[in-house]
């Protein structure tokens, strides 16, 4: 399936899970983490204790299907006694267009900070992909 690129906007939401991590160790915190991406419709990336949650936004309707997936992600928090550092949370818009569709995401009844840059395993990721 084609898209135009002109008329998509990626919406990164990225998380460090910190709190679990440091308490039960990296190789049972992976048990753990593994089954989260089939919890979800977007797009799931996850290294260590960084987790990338992403899906391309084209309106209103899958972005609201994005915020969907974060009460997910609350959900299976809660089913595995986790929780993800929401002082650690951001949505990176990833984007070209002049208006592109603004969601407040939000993840324990808080609104995730937007951010310009984020950084994943070293590289840092700019809005606009520029270097």
């Amino acid at each position: 399936m084609q898209t135009n690129k002109r008329n998509t906007t990626l919406h990164v939401y990225t998380s460090k899970c910190t709190r679990l991590y440091s308490v039960v160790g990296p190789s049972l915190f992976l048990a753990y983490i593994n089954d989260l991406p089939g919890r979800v419709r977007s797009r799931v990336r996850l290294f260590a204790d960084d987790t990338i949650v992403y899906l391309t936004i084209k309106s209103h309707a899958s972005a609201q299907s994005l915020q969907e997936d974060l009460h997910n992600l609350e959900l299976w928090e809660k089913e595995w006694s986790m929780e993800f550092n929401s002082d650690k949370c951001e949505v990176l818009r990833i984007h070209r267009k002049k208006k592109p569709v603004i969601f407040p995401y939000t993840l324990h009844d808080t609104t995730l900070r937007t951010t310009e840059n984020a950084k994943y395993l070293g590289v840092t990721i700019s809005s606009n992909l520029n270097w």
